[in-house]
């Protein structure tokens, strides 16, 4: 790309490609880039697009925007791979929420596909722009030897019927996961708690990942009394807890026979959408991609592994 402002269409204008709209909407005008429309089968989402200005289209012509550089697809699970797969072809950068794609393999060749085609593929793991994570993984040896992790994504929503829990809810706690502690499980084991009967789609899990020494449990769910969003590392000499919804950072320990407590919780937490924007920005002008490469092809492993182990009540090694 010559251009020193990328020209951007957004596929998908459902919640979360609305907010991803008005952020874009927010960076384009500060000069970062030029939102060209949007594109969504759904002929009332037009009104969407008027609002900021922009073209709107059902379906997608690329005669129509020779300009394009890049995309933002924040379509149904079960579309991405296809979406992904023919800009990636036509040599256009990508951003897409959450999974690039339903099982390994696929995500895989897509990963190949955007280093063989030199492009930019940035990956929707949201948590991971949590200032609070970070800290967890700079401050890890502070627990001492890790006795054990624990992690939830519960939401009061209705599960979805494009995919199942463990690759829309389970793989950001899995993915969290890894980021701290730096290292990926041996072992795999799921339990399914609910299925939806409709969709066929486990919509409650239970996924047990065993690390170098200690285990890690992650629990996810639709349709909660209330939401849950948290990681919590324990070890012999204290604990750490990250919550996903207010972006707080607790430590607790024991010092000199009293329990001791560190509390912060951000005044203003940081808006994840915009910094993940952002960061898909930088990495079309730096032509770097922090989540191009085989992260994103071990995380869908772990998710697919997962709801093997649940089918078959088996552990697994990964």
């Amino acid at each position: 790309m010559s251009r020193e402002v990328p020209n951007i269409i957004l596929f998908g204008a459902g919640r979360f490609g609305q907010i991803h709209l008005r952020h874009y909407a927010d960076l384009s005008r500060e000069g970062r880039c030029n939102v060209l429309a949007v594109v969504d089968p759904d002929s009332a989402k037009a009104a969407l697009a008027k609002k900021y200005n922009l073209q709107f289209a059902q379906e997608y012509d690329p005669q129509f925007y020779l300009s394009l550089d890049a995309v933002v697809i924040t379509t149904p699970t079960d579309t991405h791979y296809s979406l992904v797969k023919q800009f990636l072809e036509e040599g256009k950068d990508v951003f897409v929420e959450k999974p690039t794609a339903t099982t390994t393999n696929r995500v895989g060749g897509l990963v190949s596909l955007a280093q063989e085609k030199e492009r930019v593929l940035n990956v929707g793991y949201l948590w991971r722009f949590i200032p609070a994570l970070q800290e967890a993984k700079d401050r890890l040896s502070e627990v001492g030897r890790i006795r054990t992790v624990e992690a939830y994504n519960l939401n009061d929503r209705p599960p979805r019927t494009d995919s199942g829990i463990i690759v829309n809810l389970g793989i950001h706690p899995i993915d969290a996961i890894n980021f701290v502690l730096a290292q990926t499980p041996q072992r795999v084991s799921c339990t399914h708690r609910g299925l939806d009967i409709d969709s066929g789609l486990e919509d409650e899990v239970i996924i047990s990942l065993q690390y170098n020494g200690f285990p890690a449990t992650v629990k996810a769910r639709c349709g909660y009394p209330h939401r849950k969003k948290e990681l919590t590392v324990i070890g012999d000499r204290g604990e750490f807890t990250v919550s996903f919804l207010d972006q707080s950072f607790t430590r607790r320990w024991r010092e000199n026979g009293s329990d001791c407590l560190e509390l912060r919780t951000p005044v203003t937490p940081v808006d994840l959408l915009r910094l993940e924007a952002e960061k898909f920005l930088e990495a079309i002008k730096s032509r770097r991609s922090d989540n191009l490469g085989q992260e994103d092809v071990r995380v869908m492993r772990i998710c697919e592994l997962a709801n093997q182990a649940g089918k078959e009540g088996a552990t697994i090694q990964f």
